[in-house]
C-alpha cells in the first residue's frame, strides 16, 4: 500500500484502537470509576485489559484520579 505498510497494519491498528478505547470508555470511565453497570467477571476482566492496552495506568487507580481535587 505506501510501501513498508500494507493493509493487515492498517486492519491490526485499527482493530487495536477500537478495543482500547471501548476498554476505556466502557470499562474504566463508565465501569470502574462511575459503577454505571454491573458486567459479569468475565466481562470486568476483559474490559480491565482492554483498558490497559491504552496505557491509562492501574485499574484501581481511575476512582482516586476522578475524586482529587
Amino acid at each position: 500500500m505506501f510501501g513498508w505498510v500494507t493493509w493487515l497494519d492498517i486492519a491490526l491498528a485499527t482493530g487495536m484502537y477500537v478495543v482500547c478505547m471501548h476498554g476505556v470508555t466502557i470499562g474504566y470511565h463508565r465501569c470502574f470509576t462511575h459503577g454505571s453497570f454491573k458486567p459479569t467477571r468475565s466481562l470486568k476482566i476483559a474490559l480491565a485489559i482492554a483498558g490497559s492496552l491504552a496505557i491509562e495506568g492501574a485499574v484501581n487507580t481511575m476512582r482516586a484520579v476522578r475524586d482529587s481535587p
